[in-house]
């Protein structure tokens, strides 16, 4: 699945995807590897597929979805 980066901190990375002919997104470590991205791409669409079949569209779905581990990087 094609994706932009926007890197606005050291610590993550944010990517922007399209599905569905809008636009998400999700937040995720700095280090993580594109096998990762691609498997974090793949959850959020998963948790997309089953909000829509909960509610008929996405308006409850968020736009943004943080998959980094605050509690591990706190102290970063």
């Amino acid at each position: 699945m094609e994706y932009i980066i926007n890197q606005n901190q050291e610590n993550f990375k944010i990517i922007m995807f399209e599905y569905d002919n809008r636009n998400w997104e999700i937040c995720f470590e700095h280090n993580t590897t594109e096998e990762e991205i691609q498997e974090l791409i793949t959850k959020r669409i998963s948790e997309l597929i089953i909000d829509y079949s909960d509610n008929s569209d996405y308006d409850k779905s968020d736009l943004f979805v943080d998959y980094i581990d605050y509690e591990t990087n706190k102290n970063i």
